[in-house]
Protein backbone atom coordinates (compact mmCIF):
# COMPACT_ATOMS: atom_id res chain seq x y z
CA UNK A 1 0.00 0.00 0.00
CA UNK A 2 1.40 3.40 -0.97
CA UNK A 3 0.36 7.04 -0.98
CA UNK A 4 1.95 10.21 -2.28
CA UNK A 5 3.06 12.89 0.16
CA UNK A 6 4.59 16.32 -0.19
CA UNK A 7 5.48 16.99 3.42
CA UNK A 8 9.08 17.11 4.60
CA UNK A 9 11.05 16.75 7.80
CA UNK A 10 14.54 17.31 9.12
CA UNK A 11 17.04 14.54 9.76
CA UNK A 12 17.91 14.63 13.48
CA UNK A 13 21.43 13.38 12.66
CA UNK A 14 22.49 15.90 10.03
CA UNK A 15 19.97 18.75 10.35
CA UNK A 16 19.35 18.51 6.60
CA UNK A 17 15.86 18.70 5.18
CA UNK A 18 14.46 15.31 4.15
CA UNK A 19 12.10 14.93 1.19
CA UNK A 20 10.09 11.72 1.13
CA UNK A 21 9.87 9.62 -2.01
CA UNK A 22 6.95 7.47 -0.85
CA UNK A 23 5.64 5.60 2.17
CA UNK A 24 4.38 2.08 2.68
CA UNK A 25 1.96 0.58 5.15
CA UNK A 26 3.41 -2.04 7.53
CA UNK A 27 0.86 -3.13 10.10
CA UNK A 28 -0.18 0.04 11.89
CA UNK A 29 2.98 1.92 10.92
CA UNK A 30 4.00 3.89 7.87
CA UNK A 31 7.44 3.34 6.39
CA UNK A 32 8.67 6.73 5.21
CA UNK A 33 11.25 6.38 2.45
CA UNK A 34 13.50 9.36 1.95
CA UNK A 35 14.42 10.50 -1.54
CA UNK A 36 18.03 9.74 -0.63
CA UNK A 37 18.72 6.01 -0.91
CA UNK A 38 20.97 6.15 2.11
CA UNK A 39 18.24 6.69 4.69
CA UNK A 40 14.95 5.07 5.63
CA UNK A 41 12.60 6.33 8.33
CA UNK A 42 9.76 4.76 10.27
CA UNK A 43 6.95 6.71 11.85
CA UNK A 44 3.24 6.63 12.59
CA UNK A 45 0.59 9.15 13.54
CA UNK A 46 1.59 8.96 17.18
CA UNK A 47 5.25 9.48 16.37
CA UNK A 48 5.38 12.43 13.94
CA UNK A 49 9.16 12.95 14.04
CA UNK A 50 10.94 10.38 11.79
CA UNK A 51 14.13 8.87 13.09
CA UNK A 52 17.01 7.14 11.34
CA UNK A 53 16.87 3.37 11.64
CA UNK A 54 19.27 2.13 8.97
CA UNK A 55 22.68 3.76 8.80
CA UNK A 56 24.40 3.58 5.44
CA UNK A 57 27.63 1.54 5.61
CA UNK A 58 29.53 4.37 3.92
CA UNK A 59 28.58 6.79 6.73
CA UNK A 60 30.85 5.75 9.63
CA UNK A 61 30.04 6.77 13.18
CA UNK A 62 32.22 9.61 14.49
CA UNK A 63 32.53 9.05 18.22
CA UNK A 64 35.26 11.33 19.49
CA UNK A 65 35.41 11.18 23.28
CA UNK A 66 33.23 8.05 23.45
CA UNK A 67 34.57 4.97 25.23
CA UNK A 68 33.30 1.53 26.23
CA UNK A 69 34.53 -0.15 29.42
CA UNK A 70 33.74 -3.77 30.27
CA UNK A 71 33.26 -4.80 33.90
CA UNK A 72 33.57 -8.38 35.16
CA UNK A 73 35.21 -9.91 38.24
CA UNK A 74 37.16 -12.35 36.04
CA UNK A 75 38.99 -9.36 34.56
CA UNK A 76 40.09 -8.25 38.01
CA UNK A 77 38.36 -6.74 41.00
CA UNK A 78 35.72 -4.17 40.05
CA UNK A 79 36.75 -0.87 41.66
CA UNK A 80 34.39 1.11 43.88
CA UNK A 81 34.38 3.92 41.31
CA UNK A 82 33.43 1.57 38.47
CA UNK A 83 30.76 -0.04 40.64
CA UNK A 84 29.28 3.39 41.36
CA UNK A 85 29.21 4.11 37.62
CA UNK A 86 27.36 0.87 36.88
CA UNK A 87 24.91 1.41 39.75
CA UNK A 88 24.18 4.95 38.51
CA UNK A 89 22.48 3.37 35.47
CA UNK A 90 19.92 1.49 37.56
CA UNK A 91 17.12 4.01 36.99
CA UNK A 92 17.69 4.03 33.22
CA UNK A 93 17.64 0.21 33.20
CA UNK A 94 14.38 0.08 35.16
CA UNK A 95 12.80 2.54 32.72
CA UNK A 96 13.80 0.34 29.77
CA UNK A 97 12.90 -3.16 31.02
CA UNK A 98 9.81 -4.25 32.93
CA UNK A 99 7.72 -7.29 33.76
CA UNK A 100 8.68 -10.93 33.37
CA UNK A 101 11.51 -10.23 30.92
CA UNK A 102 13.40 -8.00 33.38
CA UNK A 103 15.76 -8.97 36.18
CA UNK A 104 16.65 -6.93 39.23
CA UNK A 105 19.62 -4.68 38.39
CA UNK A 106 21.21 -5.46 41.75
CA UNK A 107 21.14 -9.19 40.94
CA UNK A 108 22.90 -8.55 37.63
CA UNK A 109 25.60 -6.51 39.38
CA UNK A 110 26.05 -9.22 42.02
CA UNK A 111 26.72 -11.73 39.23
CA UNK A 112 29.09 -9.30 37.51
CA UNK A 113 31.16 -8.89 40.69
CA UNK A 114 30.82 -12.61 41.51
CA UNK A 115 29.42 -11.54 44.88
CA UNK A 116 26.43 -13.81 44.36
CA UNK A 117 26.19 -15.89 41.19
CA UNK A 118 23.49 -18.59 41.27
CA UNK A 119 24.31 -19.64 37.71
CA UNK A 120 27.45 -21.82 37.53
CA UNK A 121 29.07 -21.74 34.12
CA UNK A 122 27.75 -18.26 33.28
CA UNK A 123 30.01 -15.19 33.33
CA UNK A 124 28.24 -11.82 33.43
CA UNK A 125 29.82 -8.81 31.75
CA UNK A 126 28.44 -5.26 31.95
CA UNK A 127 29.76 -2.89 29.29
CA UNK A 128 29.24 0.83 29.96
CA UNK A 129 29.48 3.41 27.19
CA UNK A 130 30.51 6.91 28.21
CA UNK A 131 30.81 10.21 26.38
CA UNK A 132 33.45 12.49 27.86
CA UNK A 133 33.33 10.35 31.04
CA UNK A 134 29.51 10.67 31.36
CA UNK A 135 27.75 7.25 31.32
CA UNK A 136 25.14 7.16 28.55
CA UNK A 137 24.13 3.48 28.51
CA UNK A 138 25.06 -0.14 29.13
CA UNK A 139 24.94 -3.64 27.67
CA UNK A 140 24.72 -6.83 29.75
CA UNK A 141 26.41 -9.85 28.15
CA UNK A 142 26.13 -13.36 29.57
CA UNK A 143 28.82 -15.83 28.49
CA UNK A 144 27.52 -19.41 28.68
CA UNK A 145 30.87 -21.11 28.97
CA UNK A 146 29.94 -24.72 28.21
CA UNK A 147 28.34 -24.11 24.78
CA UNK A 148 30.61 -21.02 24.41
CA UNK A 149 27.72 -18.70 23.50
CA UNK A 150 27.24 -15.00 24.22
CA UNK A 151 23.72 -13.83 25.08
CA UNK A 152 23.15 -10.08 24.90
CA UNK A 153 20.50 -9.79 27.59
CA UNK A 154 19.89 -6.09 28.28
CA UNK A 155 21.05 -3.11 26.28
CA UNK A 156 19.90 0.47 26.76
CA UNK A 157 20.84 4.10 26.20
CA UNK A 158 19.68 6.71 28.72
CA UNK A 159 16.70 8.59 27.33
CA UNK A 160 18.41 11.99 27.19
CA UNK A 161 21.13 10.58 24.91
CA UNK A 162 18.87 8.77 22.42
CA UNK A 163 18.58 10.06 18.84
CA UNK A 164 21.68 12.16 19.34
CA UNK A 165 23.07 11.11 15.96
CA UNK A 166 26.09 9.42 17.56
CA UNK A 167 24.78 5.84 17.26
CA UNK A 168 25.80 5.00 20.81
CA UNK A 169 23.91 1.69 20.80
CA UNK A 170 25.56 0.36 17.65
CA UNK A 171 29.00 1.40 18.88
CA UNK A 172 28.34 -0.20 22.26
CA UNK A 173 27.16 -3.51 20.80
CA UNK A 174 29.99 -3.73 18.26
CA UNK A 175 32.78 -2.76 20.67
CA UNK A 176 31.54 -4.80 23.64
CA UNK A 177 30.75 -8.00 21.73
CA UNK A 178 34.06 -7.91 19.86
CA UNK A 179 35.98 -7.55 23.13
CA UNK A 180 34.01 -10.21 25.04
CA UNK A 181 34.32 -12.58 22.05
CA UNK A 182 38.08 -12.08 22.30
CA UNK A 183 38.09 -12.68 26.05
CA UNK A 184 35.81 -15.73 25.73
CA UNK A 185 37.79 -17.08 22.75
CA UNK A 186 34.71 -17.25 20.51
CA UNK A 187 35.79 -18.59 17.09
CA UNK A 188 35.91 -15.84 14.45
CA UNK A 189 34.36 -18.09 11.82
CA UNK A 190 31.30 -19.15 13.86
CA UNK A 191 28.11 -17.33 14.81
CA UNK A 192 27.77 -17.59 18.57
CA UNK A 193 26.18 -14.28 19.63
CA UNK A 194 22.46 -14.30 20.44
CA UNK A 195 19.87 -11.82 21.71
CA UNK A 196 16.14 -11.69 22.35
CA UNK A 197 13.62 -9.23 20.95
CA UNK A 198 9.89 -8.70 21.18
CA UNK A 199 7.76 -10.02 18.33
CA UNK A 200 4.99 -7.42 17.74
CA UNK A 201 2.64 -10.12 16.44
CA UNK A 202 2.93 -12.02 19.75
CA UNK A 203 2.41 -8.99 22.01
CA UNK A 204 -0.86 -7.97 23.62
CA UNK A 205 -2.19 -4.43 23.32
CA UNK A 206 -1.22 -3.83 26.95
CA UNK A 207 2.34 -5.05 26.35
CA UNK A 208 2.71 -2.78 23.33
CA UNK A 209 1.41 0.18 25.31
CA UNK A 210 3.92 -0.49 28.12
CA UNK A 211 6.91 -0.95 25.80
CA UNK A 212 9.39 1.95 25.96
CA UNK A 213 9.93 1.63 22.18
CA UNK A 214 7.67 0.77 19.28
CA UNK A 215 8.44 -2.97 18.91
CA UNK A 216 7.85 -2.90 15.15
CA UNK A 217 10.42 -0.14 14.71
CA UNK A 218 12.91 -2.27 16.62
CA UNK A 219 12.76 -4.98 13.96
CA UNK A 220 14.38 -2.63 11.46
CA UNK A 221 17.03 -1.65 13.98
CA UNK A 222 17.78 -5.32 14.66
CA UNK A 223 18.39 -5.83 10.97
CA UNK A 224 20.68 -2.79 10.84
CA UNK A 225 23.05 -4.40 13.40
CA UNK A 226 23.09 -7.69 11.47
CA UNK A 227 20.46 -9.50 13.54
CA UNK A 228 18.82 -12.59 12.06
CA UNK A 229 15.66 -14.05 13.53
CA UNK A 230 15.88 -17.77 14.27
CA UNK A 231 13.00 -19.72 12.81
CA UNK A 232 11.38 -21.47 15.75
CA UNK A 233 8.80 -20.67 18.43
CA UNK A 234 11.11 -19.46 21.20
CA UNK A 235 10.05 -19.27 24.85
CA UNK A 236 12.15 -17.61 27.55
CA UNK A 237 12.18 -19.59 30.80
CA UNK A 238 11.30 -17.84 34.10
CA UNK A 239 14.06 -15.49 35.29
CA UNK A 240 13.11 -15.92 38.96
CA UNK A 241 10.73 -18.08 41.03
CA UNK A 242 8.25 -15.18 41.09
CA UNK A 243 8.25 -14.63 37.31
CA UNK A 244 6.54 -16.39 34.42
CA UNK A 245 7.89 -17.70 31.12
CA UNK A 246 7.93 -15.08 28.35
CA UNK A 247 6.27 -16.12 25.10
CA UNK A 248 6.30 -12.88 23.07
CA UNK A 249 10.03 -12.95 22.27
CA UNK A 250 12.01 -14.20 19.30
CA UNK A 251 15.63 -15.32 19.45
CA UNK A 252 18.15 -13.70 17.08
CA UNK A 253 21.75 -14.30 16.14
CA UNK A 254 24.44 -11.87 14.99
CA UNK A 255 27.08 -13.11 12.56
CA UNK A 256 27.98 -13.58 8.94
CA UNK A 257 27.15 -17.28 9.03
CA UNK A 258 23.94 -19.03 10.07
CA UNK A 259 24.24 -20.55 13.50
CA UNK A 260 24.78 -24.30 13.61
CA UNK A 261 21.85 -26.38 14.85
CA UNK A 262 24.13 -28.29 17.22
CA UNK A 263 25.40 -25.04 18.82
CA UNK A 264 21.89 -23.61 19.22
CA UNK A 265 20.59 -26.82 20.80
CA UNK A 266 23.54 -26.93 23.19
CA UNK A 267 22.83 -23.34 24.24
CA UNK A 268 19.10 -23.93 24.86
CA UNK A 269 19.82 -27.01 26.96
CA UNK A 270 22.31 -25.06 29.06
CA UNK A 271 20.04 -21.99 29.25
CA UNK A 272 17.13 -24.06 30.55
CA UNK A 273 19.41 -26.02 32.88
CA UNK A 274 20.85 -22.83 34.41
CA UNK A 275 17.46 -21.15 34.88
CA UNK A 276 15.82 -24.39 36.03
CA UNK A 277 16.48 -23.39 39.63
CA UNK A 278 13.68 -20.84 39.24
CA UNK A 279 11.04 -23.49 38.45
CA UNK A 280 8.88 -25.21 41.04
CA UNK A 281 8.42 -28.99 41.03
CA UNK A 282 4.79 -28.44 40.08
CA UNK A 283 5.76 -26.48 36.95
CA UNK A 284 8.78 -28.59 36.00
CA UNK A 285 6.97 -31.02 33.62
CA UNK A 286 5.67 -28.06 31.57
CA UNK A 287 9.13 -26.47 31.69
CA UNK A 288 10.75 -29.61 30.33
CA UNK A 289 8.07 -29.99 27.63
CA UNK A 290 8.74 -26.42 26.48
CA UNK A 291 12.44 -27.16 26.05
CA UNK A 292 11.75 -30.45 24.25
CA UNK A 293 9.33 -28.72 21.85
CA UNK A 294 11.90 -26.06 20.96
CA UNK A 295 14.65 -28.62 20.42
CA UNK A 296 12.37 -30.61 18.09
CA UNK A 297 11.45 -27.48 16.13
CA UNK A 298 15.10 -26.56 15.70
CA UNK A 299 15.92 -30.06 14.44
CA UNK A 300 13.26 -29.73 11.73
CA UNK A 301 13.51 -26.03 10.90
CA UNK A 302 15.76 -23.81 8.87
CA UNK A 303 17.83 -21.79 11.32
CA UNK A 304 19.20 -18.36 10.54
CA UNK A 305 16.43 -16.87 8.42
CA UNK A 306 17.04 -13.17 7.84
CA UNK A 307 14.47 -10.42 7.99
CA UNK A 308 12.62 -9.53 4.78
CA UNK A 309 14.31 -6.72 2.89
CA UNK A 310 13.41 -3.43 4.57
CA UNK A 311 14.91 -1.18 1.89
CA UNK A 312 12.13 0.18 -0.31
Amino acid sequence: MEKNITEHAYDSETGNQVHFKRIHKLGHDWIYVAASRKRNFVTNEDYPCPFNIIHAPDCPCILEGVSVKIHNSHLGKVSAEDLDTVMSLKEAYNASFRGDEAECWDDIINRMTDKQNPYPGVNTYVAVISDKHIPVGALVIEHYTRPNILLLTYGFICEQFRRSGKHYAKHLIKTATDEVCRLAEIPDNETRTLFEGENPDKMTAKEKAMAPFNPRHRLFWFKSIGGKRLDFNYEQPPLSPKQNPVTNLDLYCIGNEDIKVSILKAFLKEFYHVLGTNVSEEDRPQYERSLERQLNEIEKGRIGTTFPDTTY
